[in-house]
């Protein structure tokens, strides 16, 4: 085959990175193989523009270095004709040296003008081997929402993937359904061969010796754990071998570690000389810090090459060899397990880690890569393309219904559309991220925001999406507008809550009221293909009271996952200092105006006066915490009332068994998923009696007069409980609210629109 190999990485760099290993194989077995080096600025410069040549055959690779007038991550053009002619150049040099039927192998997206350079060679195969996750680089940091779009472009285009790293297999998988887990090797032949002699500078260093080799970056290198080995095992010694702050922006510092009489900094070492040092070695660490660092290292299975026992961190590609390595879940646990690796080692548990890396080496990966290219060849294979969705809305917050409902369907719905999520950053984006969808920071600053509309429509035109999802009427309005402007088939809009029940100042209303009725109606009408409604009564109060149009609303009510949760009400009770045997009243929800808390709280101060043993517990967070707090204190009342504050979604269940009564006090709401969650956790219902809580909860629920303290206090001190009622409000929601009825629907709405 014809090779072309586009790398980040120069081929002649000393420290040698999967890409040289897999090049130098391929050109072993007989391919012809072109090393792309990443462009350069002024070294190159001369043999591009004279008669001699800019290509140089090692190992049997023919290495290609070619200058670029911009900056190599530069993703703005400072010199955009010159950048465009060394495309063209590049393409017509590759084309030279790799001859026709050109298999293109990528291995990193911001390679500049990819997708030019693409069209230009015209591959036969095109393949994207993903090696590190460099969205978390934090060289990257300025252009990651960058990458992001960029990798997902490409994992659509290729016609394979190749991953490193079981995390890059997950997200690749999602996207490319010809992804594959090629996890990185060892040079086998290189590290298990015999040395004879011991270094210069490792001589006077008394064992045993721990020792690392690699780049000393603080984005890597946990430089804290290393610190603490130290500490913690003054009769150790650790040596770190490579140089330092290789990445850009790194602020690796020695002089932490210096401080340590048993800490050797040696320096960086010719990658041949490595072995020498590794086989005077007597355990190996890989410091790795696995909150930045998610791929998997090439030294791994080096320095099981040679036998050693080897102590890494918690990466996910590590426990797929658990039995010949020691995982360490926390800094403790690394520090006994260095100890632990040294005292058991043995012949018999060197030669199973020598046996597994000869099975890793670099030959058999780049064999086996082989294979599934040429079946990939013979096959005509080719992924079938998901269709892009646009989601747009304010937040990326997890400050309610709607940041929930958008977790939801791009994590419901990922096999079948690829998603990118354009909100304001938040907690919510790397749930959105890790469901696979792209995030792209852009945000509405203005009810109209001409600036917002115009960067959106750029983002949307390229990626010709089926469908523009908008929630809330100020990403709503402006997100419909790009939407119109580009062209996408199916708009969606969709304001949760009626306008007509929004709580706004007196001062505002007049005018504010007006304004976003109009705004409502433009959107609804003229902007979008389809307007959501939650509820039936939501669907008749935008006809007659906001004026949209009936034929473009459709009802699609929020959905969550099923399922029978236990009641154990008293760990939690205990954690909040509330009596095992105390009634407790509770609400999940924001603390603002229109959940409606400043009426369950005064309700609760006239329970107390008849039933002392009862406690009222609020979940969530908002701007009207410190009033509500102070509320509470002036009823003389704090002692009974619990702010849990905001709380990880997956303790919601939890909270919510703890409850022997559930209130939604809400002045205004479009549909309070809230409640059927309560429903679901078979936790008795009472709720403000607006329309759309009686849609939801039909006669499974009891109501109250909505803002009326008095008629839900007695409501409370009526309370009994029926378990048939509550049998038949935990069937209602599996029948109408399931998860599955929600994506199901949406997925409809965004094929059939699209």
């Amino acid at each position: 085959m014809n090779i072309v190999i586009l790398s980040n990485q120069s081929f002649s760099q000393e420290l040698k990175t999967n890409k040289w290993h897999v090049a130098t194989r391929l050109a072993k077995l007989g391919h012809k193989v072109v090393f792309v080096d990443p462009p350069l600025r002024l070294k190159a410069l001369r043999n591009t523009f004279t008669k001699k040549d800019c290509s140089v055959d090692f190992y049997g690779v023919r290495v290609l270095t070619l200058f670029r007038p911009s900056p190599q991550k530069d993703i703005s053009k400072t010199f955009p004709v010159l950048d465009w002619l060394f495309t063209k150049y590049t393409a017509w040099k590759i084309k030279i040296l790799a001859g026709k039927n050109i298999v293109l192998w990528v291995y990193h997206v911001g390679y500049p003008d990819l997708e030019l350079l693409i069209k230009q060679i015209k591959p036969t195969k095109l393949i994207y081997d993903m090696v590190d996750e460099y969205t978390e680089f934090p060289e990257y940091a300025k252009v990651k929402d960058w990458l992001h779009q960029r990798e997902q472009w490409l994992l659509e285009k290729a016609n394979l993937c190749f991953t490193s790293a079981v995390s890059l297999y997950e997200k690749a998988k999602k996207i490319n359904q010809n992804s594959y887990y090629t996890p990185n090797a060892g040079d086998f032949e290189l590290f298990s061969k015999p040395q004879n002699s011991t270094p210069e500078d490792l001589r006077n260093i008394p064992h045993p010796i721990v020792g690392f080799a690699g780049a000393l970056d603080d984005f890597k290198i946990d430089i804290l754990l290393v610190a603490k080995c130290a500490q913690e095992l003054p009769a150790v010694s650790f040596v770190l071998i490579g140089p330092q702050k290789v990445s850009q922006n790194s602020q690796f510092d020695s002089t932490a570690l210096l401080k340590y009489k048993n800490i050797y900094l040696l320096g960086q070492k010719r990658f041949v000389d490595l072995p020498a040092y590794y086989q005077n070695f007597d355990a190996y660490f890989i410091p790795y810090d696995p909150k930045n660092y998610t791929s998997f290292p090439v030294k791994f299975f080096e320095a099981l090459s040679c036998g050693l026992p080897t102590i890494v961190t918690a990466l996910k590609s590590y426990f797929n060899y658990k039995d010949q390595c020691y995982i360490a879940k926390d800094h403790n646990e690394f520090v006994k397990l260095i100890v632990k690796s040294l005292k058991e080692d043995n012949k018999e548990k060197r030669e199973a880690r020598i046996l597994l890396a000869k099975n890793n080496s670099w030959d058999n990966k780049v064999k086996n890569q082989l294979e599934i290219i040429q079946k990939g060849i013979q096959k005509g294979v080719r992924p079938k393309k998901k269709p892009n969705v646009v989601i747009a809305l304010n937040s990326g917050e997890q400050l309610g219904g709607v940041e929930r409902q958008v977790g939801d369907i791009v994590k419901g719905l990922a096999k079948d559309f690829n998603f990118t999520v354009v909100c304001k950053g938040g907690s919510m984006v790397k749930e959105y991220q890790a469901s696979g969808a792209n995030f792209v920071e852009l945000y509405p600053c203005l009810d109209f925001d001409p600036l917002y509309v115009f960067k959106l429509l750029k983002l949307v035109k390229p990626l010709n999406p089926i469908a523009l999802h908008a929630h809330e009427l100020k990403a709503g309005f402006n997100a419909m507008l790009a939407g119109f402007l580009a062209g996408t088939p199916a708009r969606i809009y969709h304001v949760h809550t009626p306008i007509t029940y929004w709580q706004l100042p007196k001062w505002k209303k007049p005018i504010l009221f007006k304004l976003n009725l109009v705004a409502n109606k433009i959107a609804g009408n003229f902007l979008a293909t389809k307007v959501i409604a939650l509820t039936k009564s939501i669907k008749i109060e935008r006809v007659e009271k906001e004026g949209i149009n009936p034929s473009k609303i459709e009802i699609v009510p929020n959905g969550i996952g099923i399922k029978v949760y236990p009641k154990s009400p008293t760990a939690l009770r205990i954690h909040w200092k509330i009596p095992r045997e105390a009634f407790v009243i509770g609400n999940i929800g924001r603390l603002t105006v229109e959940k409606g808390h400043e009426v369950l709280i005064r309700a609760f101060s006239k329970i107390l006066q008849k039933n002392n043993n009862a406690y009222l517990v609020l979940a969530g967070d908002g701007n009207l915490r410190e009033s509500l707090e102070g509320l509470c204190r002036k009823l003389n009342i704090s002692s009974k009332v619990r702010f849990l504050g905001s709380f990880k979604n997956d303790q919601k269940y939890q909270i919510l068994t703890s409850f022997d009564l559930f209130v939604s006090p809400s002045l205004a709401e479009g549909f309070g998923i809230s409640i059927i969650e309560a429903m679901n956790a078979e936790v008795p219902v009472l709720a403000s009696n607006l329309p759309v809580f009686k849609d939801v909860g039909k006669d499974t629920i009891n109501y109250f007069e909505r803002g009326d303290s008095d008629d839900l206090a007695q409501k409370i001190l009526n309370f009994k409980y029926n378990e048939k009622k509550i049998k038949e409000a935990y069937d209602l929601v599996a029948k109408i609210y399931s998860m599955e009825k929600f994506l199901d629907s949406y997925k409809k709405l965004y094929s059939v629109l699209g």
